[in-house]
């Protein structure tokens, strides 16, 4: 095992269980008097992940994605339907690392000429009645 040999937390690639989508696991040693004794391991669900860690002002601006390094989806979090992405900007997820990406992509605007106009008479009336 990867973490036993070299002594600190060692990541797993993400891989997919049935029933609970994408999952990554930790895997840290555990010594006792510098004879290793055991092994921790932690599973990092990548919905759970999104659900807890992104927050919900976030995801009306943004759709995250955690993406690994062949482009599969595994994850997102999004409050609005995309039908023309805009721009988007990608970090590297450390740890686990493997590829895996944290990728925000902003929702187009759509341009609401009824709003805009309305902006403009109020702003029009205001100057009028000064």
């Amino acid at each position: 095992m990867l973490a036993k040999s070299i002594g600190r937390v060692a990541w797993t690639a993400p891989f997919s269980v049935p029933g609970r989508g994408w999952v990554f696991e930790a895997h840290m040693p555990l010594y006792d008097h510098d004879r290793f004794s055991g092994m921790l391991v932690g599973v990092v669900s990548v919905d759970s992940l999104l659900a807890k860690q992104v927050p919900w002002w976030v995801a009306e601006k943004y759709k995250v994605e955690i993406v690994d390094g062949n482009g599969t989806v595994l994850g997102a979090k999004t409050n609005v339907e995309l039908s023309q992405p805009g721009l988007s900007h990608q970090v590297r997820l450390e740890p686990p690392g493997q590829g895996v990406v944290v990728v925000a992509t902003i929702y187009a605007a759509e341009t609401n000429l009824a709003r805009n106009l309305l902006a403009t008479a109020i702003f029009a009336l205001a100057l009028l009645a000064v």
